[in-house]
C-alpha cells in the first residue's frame, strides 16, 4: 500500500538515516532472535514508546514467550512465559487484529497490571501474521497517550507486517537449507540457493530481484529463457515485465489471458511443468515452440497470499528432470515473492516514516513549519547571528477575532481561514524570513540578519495591514486584525525559548493596548504579564466565591423625570491586588475564557435585584453589558439568557443587552438570527458607545436594535465643537427615524442637559442625576423627584 503522492513531502535526513540502519539490521539479522531484537531496539526511535517487545505463541498455544524486549524491563522480561488466558495478548491471536489497551492496576489482564505499575498508560498489540495465522505479536507501551494516534498505530502494524514477512523469510531460508541438504547428492545446484537468499536480502527493487532469480535459474537449470509476467490492470492479459535470453516474447506485447498457460497457473495457484511446448495448447507456448524451445515451467509468485505474477523458464532440452526443477523453481518463486513483499513493506514503512517526520515538523493544516521545526530553525539562525555579530527578530502573531469566526461560521471555515492567513503571511514576508504556525490562531515569524529596527517595525506594519484587509473565505468577508509581539536577539534573549517567551509577552501587551497593533518587548512587560496572571487567578476565585459586587447607574426619562432603567456595572473592590477597575479585569476575563462565567454572575445578580424592585416599580428594566466575544456564540448566549430569566421567573422585557459596535464585525446573518431570537423572548438590545467604533447605518436598518447610547465623549464636548454637536444631533435624529430610543451617557452639567432636552433626547444617565449606587440605595434613589432638576437648566447651549 502506498500513501497518496501529496504526503511524500520533505524526507527528514535524520529519520531516513535511522530507517536505513533499521533496514540494514533486519537484512543482516542471522536468526529470528536477532531479527526480533532489531525491531524491538529500533521501534522506539520511530514512535513515542517507552517499551517495545515481541512475543511468540509457544507450539502448544498455551502461553506466550517474551522473545525480545527493549525499554522498561523490570517486568515481562525476555524469555518469560505468559499464560495465554491471563494476558491481553490473547485478543490479538483470537481476532488477528491490532488492539489498543489502557494499562491500569485493576485490569483483568496480568500484563496490563504489571505494565501499569511501571508507569505505562497505553499498550498497542499488532499481530504477526504468517500464512494467515497469528503466530505472535509486536507490542509497544508508552507512559503517555501520545501513542494512541491512528498514524502511529498504522506504522506499528506496518512494522509488524515487515517483521512477520522477515520471520517468514527466515523460515523459508531454513526450508531452503533443508532442501539444499536433501538435494545435495544431485549436484552443486542447491548450494546456490544460499547465495540467492543473501543477494535477495540486499535487493531493494523489483527488477533487481528478478535479475538475481534469473541468474540463479540459469546456473542451476539448463534453460534458454527466464521471464516474469504480471497481470494487466484489467486482468485481461499479461505483460512480460522482464526476461533473459532471446526476445521471443518481448516486453512490448500483451499476452491475452484467454487460452494462456499463465492464466491457468494464476487460476489454480499451482506451479506447472509443461513437458511439451509443441502441443499447441496455449498461445504463448506455440510462439516459444516455433523457436525450438521444448519444455517450460511456470510458478506463481505470491505477496501476502495473493498471486501478483508468474515466474517462467523454458529450455530446448528434453532430458531434464522436470519435477525436480519445478520444485527448485517453486522455492525460488517463494523467495522472490517474499522478497518482493519485504520491499513493498519497506517502501510503505519508509513512506510512513517520511509522513511521520513531516508531521513532526510541519503543520498539517497550513503546511507551515510547526513549533518544533521553528525552534530548530531559530536555534540555527541564532548560531549564525552570534557568529557574525548580527541581530535577529522574532514576531509572535495572534489573530484577534479568530474565535468569533469559529463560533459563528464553524470550524471548517475557521480552518480555511487559517490557510488563507498562512498564504498571505508568506506573500508579505521575503524569502529569507520564516513563518510558522504554533497552533490555534498563533503564528510566529523569524527575521534573520536584522540591520535596522525600522525594518522590523515596517514588517510588523505590513503584516497588520494584511490582517486588517477583509479575507474572503467561502463567500464570507472576514475582518480579523492581529496583535504582534516582537523580541530581539541579543537584547531580549539569546535562546529560542527566551526569545519566544518574550515575544509572547509583548504580544499580550499589544492585545492590552487595544489589539491590532505591535509592541516590542521590554523588561517591564514581564511585570505586567505577572500582574495579568495574578488578576486572572484572583478573578477566577472571585467569581467562584461571590466576591464581586454590582452598582447600578440610573437612566432618566427626560419627559417624565422618572428612572426608566438601571445599567448594571460590575465592581471588584476587595481583590487581593487591591481595588481593580473594570477596564483592568474585564479584558483579562475575555482573554482567559472567564468572560462567560463573569457575565453569568452579573446577569444573575442583576435579575435578582430588578425582580425585587419591580414589586414597587413594575416599569423598570435592567441593562447588562455583554462583550462581542460572547455575542458570537449565539446558541450559548441565547440559552444562558433564557435560563437566567426562567430561574428568576421574569419576562424578557425586564432585560436590555448592551453591546458595542464590534459585534458588527461578526457574520451579519448569524448576528441577525441571534437578535431576532432575543427579540422573540422580549429582550431589549442597545448599542453602547455609539459612534466610537465600526458605525454603519446599514446595521441599524437591518438589525433589530431598541436603543442607541451616545458615548460620553461626545456629551462631554457639547458646546465646544459644532461638529461634535452635529454628531449628537444627528444620532438623536437617526434613533427617532428608526423608531429607537436614545440614551445620552455622561451627562454632568445643566448645560449638557439643556441641549439634550432641546434635541428631544429621550433618556440620559450621568453624574448630574446620580453616581452608580449599590442595590441597597436603589429604593431611596427611585423615590427621589428628579423633575425639578429637568426644569432647572440655565438655558440652551448656543
Amino acid at each position: 500500500m502506498r500513501l497518496p503522492e501529496s504526503t511524500l513531502i520533505r524526507r527528514n535526513a535524520s529519520s531516513a538515516k535511522v530507517w536505513g540502519k533499521f533496514i540494514l539490521a533486519i537484512a543482516n539479522a542471522q536468526s529470528e532472535l536477532e531479527l526480533c531484537n532489531a525491531v524491538a531496539n529500533y521501534l522506539p526511535k520511530f514512535i513515542p514508546a517507552d517499551r517495545a517487545s515481541v512475543t511468540r505463541l509457544v507450539s502448544d498455544g498455551s502461553a506466550f514467550e517474551v522473545f525480545a524486549v527493549n525499554g522498561e524491563k523490570q517486568v515481562l522480561e525476555q524469555g518469560q512465559r505468559l499464560p495465554f488466558d491471563q494476558v491481553s495478548l490473547q485478543a490479538v491471536i483470537t481476532t488477528q487484529c491490532s488492539h489498543v489497551f489502557e494499562a491500569h492496576t485493576k485490569s483483568v489482564y496480568f500484563d496490563l497490571v504489571e505494565l501499569a505499575r511501571q508507569g505505562m498508560v497505553i499498550v498497542v498489540h499488532a499481530p504477526l501474521m504468517i500464512s494467515g495465522q497469528a503466530i505472535g505479536s509486536l507490542n509497544v507501551a508508552s507512559k503517555t497517550k501520545a501513542l494512541d494516534q491512528p498514524d502511529t498505530i498504522e506504522l506499528i502494524e506496518q512494522i509488524a507486517t515487515l517483521l512477520a514477512m522477515n520471520l517468514e523469510r527466515h523460515w523459508l531460508h531454513q526450508q531452503t537449507q533443508v532442501a539444499i541438504k536433501r538435494y545435495r547428492s544431485y549436484a552443486n545446484q542447491l548450494g546456490i540457493l544460499n547465495e540467492i537468499g543473501r543477494q535477495l536480502s540486499a535487493e531493494i527493487t523489483k527488477a533487481g530481484v528478478f535479475d538475481v532469480i534469473a541468474r540463479a535459474i540459469s546456473q542451476v537449470v539448463n534453460v534458454d529463457r527466464v521471464s516474469y509476467a504480471v497481470p494487466t490492470s484489467d486482468h485481461q492479459g499479461f505483460e512480460v515485465f522482464r526476461f533473459t535470453g532471446n526476445s521471443y516474447l518481448p516486453t512490448d506485447i500483451v499476452i491475452p489471458a484467454a487460452n494462456s498457460g499463465l492464466n491457468e497457473v494464476c487460476k489454480t495457484g499451482q506451479p506447472v511443468f509443461f513437458s511439451d511446448l509443441t502441443d499447441q495448447r496455449y498461445s504463448e507456448h506455440a510462439i516459444l515452440a516455433n523457436f525450438g524451445l521444448k519444455v517450460g515451467w511456470s510458478v506463481p509468485v505470491r505477496v501476502s497470499n495473493q498471486i501478483i505474477g508468474v515466474l517462467n523458464a523454458a529450455s530446448s532440452r528434453t532430458d531434464l528432470d522436470g519435477q525436480e526443477q519445478l520444485d527448485l523453481l517453486t522455492t525460488l518463486g517463494g523467495l522472490m515473492g517474499a522478497t518482493l513483499e519485504r520491499i513493498a513493506m519497506q517502501d510503505e514503512a519508509a513512506v510512513a516514516l517520511q509522513e511521520l517526520a513531516y508531521r513532526a515538523h510541519y503543520d498539517t493544516l497550513t503546511n507551515l513549519p510547526n513549533r518544533a521545526l521553528f525552534s530548530q530553525q531559530l536555534e540555527n539562525a541564532l548560531a549564525v547571528a552570534q557568529a557574525n555579530d548580527q541581530q535577529l527578530a522574532v514576531l509572535f502573531i495572534d489573530l484577534d477575532r479568530f474565535k468569533s469566526v469559529n463560533d459563528t461560521l464553524g470550524h471548517t471555515v475557521g480552518d480555511k481561514l487559517l490557510c488563507v492567513v498562512a498564504s498571505q503571511l508568506q506573500q508579505v514576508l521575503s524569502a529569507s524570513n520564516t513563518v510558522a504556525r504554533l497552533g490555534g490562531d498563533e503564528f510566529v515569524v523569524l527575521l534573520p540578519q536584522v540591520t535596522q529596527l525600522q525594518i522590523v517595525a515596517q514588517t510588523a506594519q505590513n503584516l497588520l495591514k494584511m490582517l486588517e484587509t477583509p479575507l474572503r473565505v467561502d463567500g464570507h468577508s472576514i475582518f480579523l486584525g492581529g496583535s504582534i509581539g516582537i523580541s530581539l536577539f541579543p537584547g531580549n534573549g539569546t535562546t529560542p525559548g527566551t526569545l519566544m517567551k518574550n515575544a509572547d509577552i509583548a504580544m499580550y501587551h499589544a492585545k492590552a493596548q487595544g489589539r491590532n497593533n505591535y509592541q516590542f518587548y521590554d523588561t517591564e512587560l514581564s511585570t505586567k504579564l505577572k500582574q495579568r496572571i495574578a488578576i486572572e487567578h484572583a478573578l477566577r476565585g472571585a467569581i467562584a466565591n461571590d466576591q464581586l459586587s454590582l452598582v447600578f447607574h440610573p437612566q432618566i426619562n427626560l419627559v417624565s423625570g422618572k428612572i426608566d432603567g438601571l445599567e448594571a456595572l460590575v465592581r471588584w473592590e476587595n481583590s487581593p491586588l487591591g481595588p481593580l477597575r473594570p477596564d483592568q479585569f474585564i479584558p483579562v476575563a475575555e482573554d482567559s475564557g472567564l468572560i462567560e462565567a463573569l457575565s453569568n454572575w452579573v446577569l444573575d445578580q442583576s435579575l435578582c435585584t430588578i425582580k425585587q424592585l419591580r414589586q414597587h416599580y413594575p416599569h423598570l428594566y435592567v441593562a447588562v453589558n455583554f462583550s462581542a466575544q460572547e455575542f458570537a456564540t449565539q446558541t450559548s448566549l441565547l440559552s444562558r439568557i433564557k435560563m437566567a430569566l426562567n430561574k428568576h421567573q421574569l419576562p424578557g422585557s425586564v432585560l436590555e443587552l448592551e453591546i458595542t459596535e464590534s459585534v458588527f464585525l461578526q457574520a451579519e446573518e448569524n448576528t441577525s438570527q441571534l437578535m431576532k431570537a432575543l427579540k422573540n423572548e422580549g429582550v431589549r438590545i442597545a448599542i453602547d458607545d455609539f459612534g466610537t467604533g465600526f458605525s454603519s447605518l446599514s446595521y441599524l436598518v437591518n438589525l433589530p436594535f431598541d436603543t442607541l447610547k451616545i458615548d460620553r465623549s461626545f456629551i462631554q464636548r457639547l458646546g465646544h465643537d459644532p461638529r461634535n454637536d452635529g454628531i449628537v444631533h444627528g444620532t438623536i435624529q437617526i434613533a427617532k427615524s428608526l423608531g429607537m430610543s436614545c440614551v445620552a451617557e455622561g451627562v454632568e452639567t445643566l448645560e449638557q442637559l439643556a441641549y439634550l432636552q432641546q434635541q428631544m433626547c429621550q433618556n440620559c444617565q450621568g453624574f448630574l442625576f446620580s453616581k452608580p449606587v449599590p442595590a441597597s440605595q436603589l429604593n431611596s434613589l427611585l423615590q427621589q423627584n428628579l423633575y425639578p432638576l429637568l426644569t432647572a437648566s440655565p438655558g440652551l447651549l448656543p
